[in-house]
This record gives structure tokens, C-alpha cells and sequence, in this order.
């Protein structure tokens, strides 16, 4: 009798577990959180804002970058923290610093007491 119940609840398992793995791929869900393999390491420190940026314009969570074009938003990620900040100064240019913040994107971040770092980044647009 035991050996009837071990064999028919193996195989309400294995059929359960096929259904399951079945219904999984049936359903893509979609991650709120961004992939890994999307997501871009490099150096970043901040600035005090002394006036005037190279784009002539100033936003309040601003970033400076000596490549991107003016007006790109990027989303930076530091320990759990998020914020997409929009490229309007140039800059860095200490050492192998990839972003520059400004004093707001900074201290969204909880930057500020850091100094420089390494961050999390991808460019939206």
C-alpha cells in the first residue's frame, strides 16, 4: 500500500511541476528592476554648481559627461537608490571619471558623503 501512495504522489508531482514550467513560459512577466547585462559600470564623483553649465542651461538633477550630447538623460543606480539625471555640463576631468553630479543628483543619490565611486548607469535616450 505505502509503495501505491509513494508512486501516485511522485506522479502528481512530476505532473504538477510540468504544468507549472509550462504555465511559466506561457506567461513572460516583465522586471521592473533593470537587467544586469543592461545596466554599465564606471567612476563618478560631484560638483559643487558654481553658475553657468556648458549647455547654457541648468537642470535640477543634472550630470556632466564629455561625450554624450546635451539634453541625454541617464539613470544612475548606487546602492538601491535610483535617479535619471539629464546631461547639461562637460566634465569630468580628474583622472578615469566617466559622470560628474550636480549637488542634487548627488545627494538623491545619498552621494555626497562619498565622493567618487563607482556607479550603476544606463543611458535612456
Amino acid at each position: 500500500m505505502k509503495h501505491v501512495l509513494v508512486a501516485s504522489t511522485l506522479a502528481f508531482l512530476c505532473a504538477s511541476d510540468a504544468a507549472l514550467a509550462s504555465d511559466h513560459q506561457a506567461v513572460p512577466r516583465k522586471s521592473k528592476v533593470a537587467h544586469p547585462a543592461s545596466v554599465s559600470y564606471a567612476l563618478a564623483s560631484w560638483y559643487h554648481d558654481a553658475g553657468d553649465t556648458a549647455s547654457g542651461y541648468h537642470v535640477y538633477y543634472g550630470v556632466a559627461n564629455k561625450t554624450l550630447p546635451f539634453g541625454t538623460q541617464v539613470s544612475f543606480l548606487y546602492h538601491g537608490r535610483r535617479v535619471t539625471a539629464v546631461v547639461d555640463d562637460r566634465g569630468p576631468y580628474v583622472g578615469s571619471r566617466m559622470w560628474d553630479f550636480n549637488q542634487n543628483t548627488a545627494a538623491a543619490l545619498r552621494f555626497k558623503r562619498v565622493g567618487v565611486d563607482m556607479v550603476g548607469y544606463r543611458v535612456e535616450q
